[in-house]
Parts: structure tokens; C-alpha cells; sequence
């Protein structure tokens, strides 16, 4: 089974909270006491206490010494304390248990979750006797100050920037634990040492994982799930994700929700290691089950998160589920995008764009993703010359890909403008293997007597991006004298290519430089 090593953990999880400068992040991971924490191994949670910790240095400017100094398995030692003080008050034990799950949420969505979870473990009221007087009604002034609650739950308020339906860059007040190992020690806590919840604490994580308004807090309902299947999977898998995934709801948003909570669920589970076999013969085993289609579907989807750990194991399964159909009809339009008008087929195209547009967001990680992902296309592309029957769907998927931009580190610019992330990859490594893949890729695609238009078209691309950045420029002339120098490399080819950036070099409209300079390069 694959080992994530602590570091890669720890700097997956950073790349949530921020983008950092990868100079930082490696004087951070040296640091001697970043090195003992990593040394026994992290759980992902862990990692991403540390990561979280680690951030919050870089932005602020503090020690590190004085940012770690949380990190440490006190969490689990005082959480049983920290939740035992409200014992005795339903809605303050609720609003600690909400704290844990939405953690980084507003005060208000917290503490409307933990009114929902009071209401919930309430019991239900004794009748009283009709001569009884009536209740003294409280008065609204006499409630506990938000201010005196957070810092007797050990948590405070901060600003952080966000995006709104009305504003691009803006700030939001959010609360946060202290410590927030709390998070995963209270989920631990209850599960294990006050079993009698678990029935309520299912239900209320499931409605928020599905019904939720806002998908930040569907997300953490889910990754709340995903935290909980690690200490007991098959539990949680025959209590939420098997019924998530079977949904007969008529409801196409809520059934889309119900998918996506299963997705977000396992893309948490997936990180640990006690579990990965789990995840991965569960959804293997919905892909082949004939019975009931729908939880293909839901594999399907799934395969976005999951496959950010195990990327060929992801093409593997949705070329599985493809092949499984019959009448795959697809077609690529002038400006290389996919129409597919079977739904199921749609999900599954869909899901795998997601996971390519999704590792360029795991920048530290991205070369790893995509060097799986091509071996997984490159298989795939084997398999359609090899079987007779196939689909042939490995090629047209690829051309697609190439589409993908690598953005920015802060996001900014023309994403049109944004450098092929397929591309920019080779430059970060001097290994060939990556390179290698994806020329011969190129090959097979410009060679295709159907596609060949749609690759040229998708290589003109590349060429008028790498001309704007000489690096990439010399990244993509590595990547066509690797095309060049296969031992199979025909004369047709080599004149085709010629053809192409002599075309391109002398276009009346938008002549392309960089066409000219790769043309002379490569001596053709």
C-alpha cells in the first residue's frame, strides 16, 4: 500500500490555507522541531493541524517555535475536560460539538448548527400538571456575550478574506478553536466514549452534509463523516455513505448533494492509511456493481477527490466504467471542448477535468498527480489501439487536457493566458519519463487521422503560450525533440511538424515568433 510521506502531508494541506512561497516551506519543513513532529509520522489530520499551525506563522510573522508549541497530543488529553464543563447544559455541549465541526465557519452558522444539534439530543418535555405555575420567561438581556462564550470554549473571532456572490476579495469574521486538534479529539471522544449519540450525531451530520445552504459547511459535515469513518469505516460506510449513495431522492439538487457529500467524505478518507483499502475496494466495488447503476455514477464523481491520492487508479476506473457502456458517443468541437450527450458519460468526463483542475491547485504536489495521471492516459490510449472493441475515448480526453492552465500563484491573470499545466510540468523535473509520456501522446494524437486537426490546433496553443516565457519555450522544444528522436519516428512526421510551424511562423494575421524559433531549433 502507498505511504504518503509526513512532508508531502503536510505540504498538500498547506496549499489550503494559502498560497506560500515554496523557499519558506522548505526552510519551515527543516526547521528541528518541524523535523521531530514529522519523524513518527503524521495522521492527515495531524498534518493538518501542522500545516495549519505553520500558516498561520507565515502570515503573521511569528516564531515558529511560538506557532508549534500546539502541536503536541495535549488535544487529546484535555479535550474530555474542555467538553465535560458544559456537561450539564445541552446547548452549550452542542454549540463545543458544532465548534469542532465547523471550525473556521461564522459565529452564526456554528451556532445556528449547534441549536440544530440541541433541539436534537433535547428530550422530549414532561407534560406539566394543569395547577403548575407558569414558566418564569428569561429575559433576552440576561444570555451569556458571545465574546465571554468563545473564550470560555477556547475559541476566538478572526478576519479572513473570502469571496462573496457581491465582491471578488472581501473579509469575513470566522470563528476558530484555539487548538484546533480539539476538532478531531472531540469526534473521537464521542464516538468512542459516548456511544449513545452516535444515532444523533449521524443524523445531524448527514442533514448538514447534504441540506446545508452553504457548501463550506456541506464540506465539513462530509470531511466531519470522512473523520469518523476512519475510526470505524464500516459503520459509517452502512449508516451515510452507502445511503447517500443510493439516494432515491426526486430532488436533482439535493441527489447532487448527496453525491458530492460522498465524494467530500472519502477525498478526507483517502489520506489515511488504515483506510485507503477501504476506500478503494469500496469504489471499486460500486464500478462493477450491476445491480444498482447509480452507485457507478457516484464513483464516479467520487474518483475526483480519491484520485488526488492515486491518480492512475482513478483514469483506470473511469476508462473501467466508460467501457462498461455501450454507444459512447463523443465529439470534440472547434474549440476543443467535449460534447457528450449521454449524462452518465458527461459525469464521468466531467470528474476527470475536475481532477486535473483540481491538482493544479496542490501546486507542491501537482508534478506527482499529473505524472500518474499520464501513465493512467497513456495506458488507456494502449488499450484503445489493443482492443478491438473500445470506445477510443483515451485520445480526445487528452486533447482536452492540454488545455488546462497552470495559474498563477495568487490566482491573478487571463486564465487563456495561463501556461498548459501538462507543459510546464516537464520544466520542474529533469527526469524524462514525464516528457517522454506526453510526447508520445502528442505523437499518437497528431497522428490520428480524426483527431489530427483538433491536436494541431491544441499544439498551436502551446506554442503561442510558450512564446510569451522563454522558459517554457525551452520546455516545449525539450518535448518536441523528444517527439523527433522515437526510434519510430517517421519522415511524415517530422515533415508534418514542419508543416505546422512554418504555417504558423508565416500566418498574415497573427504570425507566431515562437513557431519560427522552434522551427530553426530543431533543424527541420
Amino acid at each position: 500500500m502507498l505511504t504518503v510521506p509526513a512532508t508531502v502531508l503536510v505540504e498538500t494541506h498547506l496549499t489550503y490555507y494559502g498560497p506560500f512561497d515554496e523557499e519558506q516551506i522548505e526552510t519551515a519543513l527543516a526547521h528541528p522541531q518541524v523535523v521531530v513532529a514529522l519523524q513518527p509520522g503524521l495522521l492527515p489530520e495531524q498534518a493538518d493541524l501542522l500545516a495549519r499551525l505553520l500558516a498561520e506563522a507565515f502570515r503573521t510573522g511569528a516564531p515558529l517555535e511560538q506557532a508549534l508549541s500546539s502541536f503536541t497530543s495535549v488535544a487529546e488529553v484535555n479535550v474530555r475536560e474542555w467538553f465535560d464543563e458544559t456537561a450539564d447544559d445541552i446547548e452549550e455541549s452542542a454549540f463545543r460539538i458544532a465548534l469542532a465541526v465547523f471550525d473556521g465557519a461564522t459565529y452564526a452558522a456554528v451556532n445556528e448548527a449547534g441549536q440544530e444539534l440541541a433541539r436534537r439530543l433535547q428530550p422530549p418535555p414532561q407534560p406539566l400538571p394543569k395547577d403548575a405555575p407558569p414558566a418564569p420567561v428569561a429575559s433576552p438581556f440576561k444570555k451569556t456575550r458571545r465574546s465571554d462564550r468563545l473564550q470560555r470554549a477556547r475559541a476566538h473571532l478572526v478576519a479572513r478574506p473570502a469571496s462573496t456572490e457581491y465582491a471578488d476579495n472581501t473579509t469575513i469574521e470566522v470563528v476558530e478553536l484555539e487548538d484546533a486538534g480539539y476538532s478531531t479529539a472531540l469526534l473521537k471522544y464521542l464516538w468512542t466514549e459516548l456511544d449513545d449519540l452516535r444515532p444523533t450525531l449521524l443524523a445531524w451530520l448527514s442533514d448538514y452534509a447534504i441540506n446545508a445552504r452553504s457548501r463550506e459547511l456541506r464540506l465539513r459535515a462530509a470531511g466531519a463523516a470522512g473523520a469518523l469513518g476512519a475510526l470505524e469505516f464500516n459503520t459509517i460506510r452502512e449508516r451515510l455513505f452507502r445511503p447517500w449513495a443510493l439516494s432515491e431522492s426526486a430532488d436533482s439538487d439535493q441527489r447532487r448533494h448527496q453525491f458530492q457529500a460522498v465524494g467530500n467524505a472519502l477525498g478526507i478518507l483517502i489520506w489515511n492509511d488504515a483506510r485507503a483499502e477501504d476506500v478503494l475496494g469500496l469504489l471499486r466495488a460500486w464500478v462493477i456493481d450491476l445491480g444498482r447503476p447509480v452507485l457507478k455514477w457516484v464513483a464516479a464523481r467520487s474518483y475526483a477527490q480519491v484520485g488526488l491520492r492515486y491518480p492512475r487508479e482513478a483514469i483506470n476506473q473511469w476508462r473501467r466504467i466508460l467501457e462498461s457502456e455501450t454507444s459512447v458517443v463523443l465529439r470534440l468541437t472547434d474549440t476543443l471542448r467535449l460534447s457528450i450527450p449521454h449524462p452518465l458519460h458527461m459525469s464521468v468526463f466531467d470528474a476527470i477535468v475536475s481532477l486535473f483542475l483540481r491538482a493544479v491547485e496542490f501546486p507542491h504536489r501537482l508534478r506527482p498527480i499529473y505524472e500518474q495521471a499520464l501513465e493512467g492516459l497513456s495506458a488507456w490510449v494502449d488499450a484503445d489501439l489493443r482492443e478491438r472493441d473500445s470506445e477510443h475515448l483515451g485520445l480526445p480526453l487528452f486533447l482536452v487536457l492540454t488545455a488546462i492552465g497552470m495559474p498563477a500563484d495568487n490566482g491573478s491573470g487571463d486564465p487563456e493566458q495561463w501556461p498548459p499545466a501538462m507543459l510546464h510540468i516537464i520544466g520542474t523535473q529533469p527526469d524524462a519519463t514525464y516528457r517522454r509520456l506526453l510526447a508520445g501522446l502528442w505523437r499518437r494524437a497528431l497522428k490520428d487521422a480524426v483527431l489530427s486537426a483538433h491536436a494541431a490546433a491544441a499544439l498551436h496553443h502551446w506554442v503561442e503560450c510558450a512564446g510569451r516565457d522563454d522558459w517554457l519555450e525551452g520546455t516545449l522544444l525539450e518535448m518536441l525533440r523528444e517527439m523527433l528522436a522515437a526510434p519510430d519516428c517517421s519522415e511524415r512526421e517530422r515533415n508534418r511538424l514542419y508543416v505546422y510551424l512554418s504555417r504558423w511562423a508565416s500566418a498574415p494575421k497573427s504570425p507566431l515568433e515562437a513557431a519560427d524559433r522552434l522551427l530553426h531549433a530543431l533543424d527541420l
